[in-house]
């Protein structure tokens, strides 16, 4: 006859998560031995460096844009002054 966990003590509790814990450890490893044994990621590597180099891209595209937006905020900011200081003297 099996307690109720009401009437189990705190190490009877901590006992019972502990077997669990290793059952669920059990699972879990032979179900990593059986996925290691049935997939083959090997043929992804040229698709998985494809990947790398297009966010490389991408990355290396946005700080362009970013750049650009700045300089071009810079370059604003200059003429608008510019424009400001030669309108003061007329």
């Amino acid at each position: 006859m099996t307690k109720t966990t009401s009437e189990m003590t705190t190490r009877e509790l901590l006992i019972r998560v502990d077997e669990r814990q290793a059952n669920i450890n059990r699972k879990l490893n032979d179900l990593k031995i059986l996925l290691d044994s049935k997939a083959d990621t090997s043929d992804l590597d040229p698709y998985c460096k494809k990947v790398d180099t297009l966010w490389d891209e991408r990355n290396r595209v946005l700080g362009w844009i970013v750049g650009a937006g700045l300089l071009g905020g810079g370059v604003s900011q200059v003429l608008s002054s510019l424009v400001k200081v030669v309108l003061a003297k007329f």
